[in-house]
């Protein structure tokens, strides 16, 4: 059984950097995993290339609005949150 079997994660700033590495990492792990970044493109471009278990999600993290839409997402796809990495900024 891998580390993050059937973890439910959100990165922040998880499009790119160190950001990108943890996102790998936890889905080679099994979790699975939500790249939210303000790189819409970019967070595309990884989940991509991760394959399932893996979305993203537009991130501004300046806006609380959008943190509560980024929360609602994960409910929705998730049903609930286990880890949260708050990489961002």
């Amino acid at each position: 059984m891998k580390r993050l079997e059937n973890k439910r994660a959100i990165v922040t700033g998880g499009a790119s950097g160190i950001g990108s590495a943890i996102v790998k990492q936890f889905a080679r792990e099994g979790a699975r995993v939500i790249i939210s970044d303000i790189d819409l493109k970019s967070s595309q471009a990884l989940a991509d290339s991760i394959g399932s278990n893996v979305f993203p999600f537009e991130l501004d993290v300046t806006s609380a609005e959008n943190f509560k839409s980024l929360l609602n997402f994960c409910q929705e796809k998730f049903g609930g949150l286990d880890i949260f990495v708050n990489n961002a900024g």
